[in-house]
């Protein structure tokens, strides 16, 4: 039997191309902390900035640099069940960790192969078991972490078959603690439970239903759909937990609701869908 499946609707957006106060330049990483905060990772402007539910700016931190605190083109974006925030430092190989107010507590990374290190993180996210997730994509790997940076175990290497990844470059996890990957250049998704053991796969190259073009986003909302951002088709396509096709939406453009080149999508407890529509400079709610 199928499920009913109702597509999101447009609701607003913020933001245009800029360095000022609510403006982007290339808004990469978006996440939703358990109060509705809204936290967007400012790819080209090195920053992060926090927002309401309705796209007001509450606040923003960050500068260009390779200090603590500061970044490199920073990308991927999550925040745990106490409300710390995790940026993937791209540019500086490491992430950072931030209380809901900007202050750092605490960095971990540098540059390299060895557990622990990284070479271009592109994604972080936080399991139920709030353990810490990292896309190491040029290391073609996912690594797992404590709360405080400590390593876990890593799992992936370079290749095409299961458990192997072409740039893996987004993550989610659901409320079972299963890994959702967003492995890039294979245009797939693939699923790991919480110890890296492949459970599932789907996707191939193409533009049809539950196909893909360079999957960059990855959210699972509080309904247990799998929502993928499938960038060069400048779509969203839903699934759910096994990854059966559901339904998509998104267009090139620049209308309401129209997409051009997007990269990060979060879902807020109570549904509602943001996505860095990235080439547009603007967040999207739906």
């Amino acid at each position: 039997m199928h499920r009913q499946i109702t597509k999101p609707q447009f609701k607003r957006a913020w933001g245009r191309r800029g360095p000022g106060e609510g403006e982007f330049r290339r808004p990469w990483g978006v996440a939703v902390d358990g109060q509705g905060h809204v936290y967007v990772t400012d790819h080209g402007n090195d920053r992060v900035q926090k927002y309401d539910a309705h796209g007001t700016l509450l606040g923003e931190w960050g500068l260009p640099g390779t200090e603590p605190g500061e970044f490199d083109g920073p990308r991927g974006i999550a925040v745990d069940g106490d409300g710390f925030v995790y940026v993937a430092d791209s540019g500086n190989a490491r992430i950072q960790k931030f209380n809901p107010y900007g202050i750092l507590v605490r960095v971990w990374g540098g540059p390299g192969e060895a557990h622990g290190s990284f070479r271009n993180p592109w994604d972080v996210c936080v399991g139920p078991d709030q353990r810490i997730y990292v896309a190491d994509r040029d290391n073609d790997r996912v690594q797992k972490f404590d709360a405080d940076g400590g390593f876990i175990r890593a799992w992936g290497t370079a290749g095409h078959l299961a458990s192997e990844f072409y740039g893996p470059v987004a993550l989610a996890t659901n409320r079972h603690g299963h890994v959702y990957v967003a492995d890039f250049d294979n245009h797939r998704i693939q699923v790991f439970d919480r110890e890296g053991t492949w459970l599932n796969s789907w996707g191939a190259f193409g533009t049809g239903e539950g196909e893909f073009h360079n999957p960059r986003g990855l959210a699972v909302g509080p309904d247990d759909l799998v929502y993928v951002v499938d960038h060069d088709n400048n779509r969203v396509q839903m699934f759910d937990l096994e990854g059966t096709y559901l339904a998509s939406w998104g267009e090139s453009g620049d209308a309401p609701g129209a997409l051009n080149r997007p990269f990060g999508i979060a879902a807020a407890f109570d549904g509602t869908l943001y996505v860095a529509d990235t080439f547009n400079h603007r967040v999207q709610q739906f």
